[in-house]
Formats: C-alpha cells, sequence, structure tokens
C-alpha cells in the first residue's frame, strides 16, 4: 500500500531537515506527499522548524531562495500522483473514492 511509505518518509524529512540538510528533507517529503494530499502539509512544517532553528527571521528564509525552492517542491509528490491517477483510472481525485471522501471540498 502507498500510504504505508508515508510516515517514515516524513520522519526522514524531519530528520533531515534537523540536521539542516533541506536539500535531503525534498525527496523524502515529495514521496509523502504522492499518496495522502494531507502530505502536503509538511512543507509549512518544514518551513516553520526552519524558521524556529534561524530565529523566526522570514528576512533570513527570504534571502535563501533554494530553501524554498526545495521546500516548494514536496506538494508536487501529490501532483505526480494526481497526474498518474488520471492517466491510469481518467480520475485524479480516485484517491478520495477508494477513501470513501466525497471529492467536494464541502462537505455536507
Amino acid at each position: 500500500r502507498p500510504t504505508l511509505l508515508a510516515l517514515p518518509c516524513t520522519v526522514g524529512a524531519f530528520c533531515a531537515a534537523d540536521s539542516h540538510q533541506w536539500h535531503c528533507a525534498a525527496a523524502p517529503g515529495l514521496l509523502a506527499s504522492a499518496p495522502r494530499p494531507t502530505g502536503v502539509i509538511l512543507a509549512p512544517a518544514l518551513a516553520l522548524l526552519w524558521l524556529s532553528k534561524n530565529g523566526w527571521s522570514i528576512g533570513a528564509a527570504l534571502r535563501n531562495p533554494l530553501l524554498l525552492l526545495w521546500l516548494a517542491l514536496i506538494p508536487l509528490g501529490v501532483v505526480a500522483y494526481m497526474i498518474a491517477l488520471q492517466n491510469q483510472f481518467g480520475n485524479p481525485l480516485a484517491f478520495m473514492a477508494a477513501s470513501g471522501e466525497s471529492p467536494s471540498p464541502l462537505k455536507p
């Protein structure tokens, strides 16, 4: 099951980020976001971790565009997964149908 990959990849992303290896955090983050859209939450969580390690200075983050690029790669996992679902099943939201969730963002 692809969702079994999410937890170890999430842990790997945080371990790499904790070691200030942001380029190494992007790959497991991307893999963690692929099977579950909730994995996209890793990008802001890792951004907050980076800010906390750098004195909460947003200016320092903006002076480091490569860091922002690495963090921007993380949500691409779910985009790639949705493209694969579109090609395979003709429905990019097939993961929602399989889990019994409504594809509508507004649930009754």
